[in-house]
């Protein structure tokens, strides 16, 4: 501690000065794995966030949250705060999502689109459409067959 004494009209008054707080963020994978050091902050002194390094196979960072299903404080990748106090951060994750789209191929009729989660078994979509003089053999990736059935 540094002190200074300061004499005021005859009076004598000592006035110190504290060494600032440190804070401590940990770093939760939340699902996800890796590992990431926990960053040291510095009472009242703003700094960046360290970049997410955990990875969730299927999944897509989306940032930081204070609570792990994502209802407290939200942070972004990389943002810059000021620690108030240690405290840990989930990260919060998004399931990629694939659209498989069905093309008549010469045929009529209509289907939607169909939804697929990463990692998940679905079955494709009956096919609706209709070929005259033509019968329904099954799907591929290309028009003419070649790609992948």
């Amino acid at each position: 501690m540094i002190f200074a004494i300061v004499t005021l009209a005859g009076m004598l008054a000592i006035s110190g000065c504290k060494k600032k707080e440190t804070y401590t963020v940990t770093f939760n994978a939340n699902g996800g794995t890796g590992t990431m050091a926990a960053q040291t902050f510095t009472e009242g002194e703003a700094q960046a966030l360290t970049r997410n390094a955990f990875t969730y196979d299927g999944y897509t960072f989306t940032g930081w949250n204070t609570v792990q299903g994502g209802s407290g404080a939200s942070y972004t990748d990389g943002q810059t705060i000021t620690a108030t106090a240690d405290m840990t951060l989930y990260a919060q994750w998004e399931i990629i999502t694939y659209t498989v789209t069905f093309e008549s191929n010469g045929g009529t009729g209509d289907m939607p689109a169909q939804t697929f989660n990463a990692g998940e078994s679905q079955s494709i979509a009956t096919n609706v459409f209709t070929r005259d003089n033509y019968w329904f053999v099954g799907w591929n990736t290309t028009a003419d067959g070649t790609g992948t059935s």
